[in-house]
C-alpha cells in the first residue's frame, strides 16, 4: 500500500531576481485500506536559495508530478514516520470492553 499526495495550494513570489518562484506547497498525504482513509495535511517550504536559471521551473510550468516530487524532497526520511502515523489511523480499533455498573452506597455508610 502506498501513500497518495494531493496538492492543495501553491504559493509563489516575485520578490527574487527570478520571478514566479514557488515557495510553499500545501499538501495532503493519505492512505486508504478497506474503504477507510487516513490523512495528514502539511506545508512544504521550498529551498529557493539554491535556485539557478538552469534548475528553475516557473509557476506556469509546474506540473502536479513536479509539485509532488518537491513535497517528497522536503519530507525526506520523515515519510516513514508519516506512513506509520497513517497506518495507525487505518488499523482496526480494538473493541472496548463495556463495563456495566450501578450506583451503590458507600461501604462505610450504614443505612
Amino acid at each position: 500500500m502506498s501513500v497518495n499526495i494531493n496538492i492543495k495550494k501553491i504559493k509563489s513570489t516575485n520578490d527574487l531576481e527570478i520571478k514566479n518562484v514557488v515557495t510553499e506547497i500545501t499538501y495532503v498525504i493519505s492512505k486508504e485500506l478497506n474503504g477507510k482513509t487516513s490523512s495528514i495535511e502539511g506545508l512544504a517550504n521550498l529551498d529557493f536559495t539554491v535556485l539557478t536559471e538552469e534548475n528553475y521551473i516557473p509557476l506556469s510550468g509546474v506540473t502536479q508530478n513536479v509539485a509532488k516530487d518537491w513535497v517528497l524532497s522536503c519530507i525526506g526520511d520523515r515519510i516513514t514516520s508519516i506512513e506509520e502515523y497513517l497506518d495507525n489511523g487505518l488499523s482496526p480499533q480494538e473493541e472496548q470492553t463495556k463495563i456495566v455498573s450501578s450506583e451503590v452506597n458507600l461501604p462505610w455508610e450504614t443505612n
